[in-house]
């Protein structure tokens, strides 16, 4: 199932599985599609009552419990993590604290919960604002000059 064997998941540094909203080498690593893709997975192997699906959801949740940071930039959340690492937008921040909101509810993880928490605080501090806003001039700006 994973890219390189024609799948859509890809392993983090550690090996642990993430899956991919864009199956591409190298990998990308979307948060939000990564949570939408396991949402799918847990919803047909509830469905279809597969050991082995439900196994890979298990799984999935651990790689997130144990690799959240990875999409934590301090002052918020990251979109990616390959190549540029780019800020969420305010949108996808958004996005990324109700996915887990839903992963703590769906699964019963508090832990996600506490992260959901940490990245809705970082909405509110006005200085985290501004180096967001400044990060994501500097990554138009950087995008504009690789291409050329």
């Amino acid at each position: 199932f994973l890219v390189d064997q024609g799948g859509v998941a890809a392993t983090l540094k550690d090996g642990s599985i993430f899956f991919q909203e864009y199956p591409t080498s190298p990998a990308v690593h979307v948060l939000n599609g990564g949570i939408f893709a396991l949402l799918g997975v847990h919803d047909y192997a509830t469905y279809f009552e597969n050991d082995h699906y439900k196994a890979l959801t298990r799984q999935t949740l651990e790689t997130l419990k144990d690799h959240w940071r990875d999409w934590d930039a301090g002052m918020w959340t990251l979109y990616d993590l390959y190549p540029l690492r780019r800020f969420a937008s305010r949108m996808y921040h958004e996005l990324h604290i109700r996915q887990f909101r839903t992963l703590a509810q769906l699964f019963k993880m508090n832990e996600f919960d506490v992260v959901a928490d940490r990245w809705q605080g970082m909405q509110k501090g006005i200085l985290n604002r501004l180096f967001w806003a400044a990060h994501k001039v500097y990554e138009k700006i950087s995008m504009r000059w690789t291409k050329k």
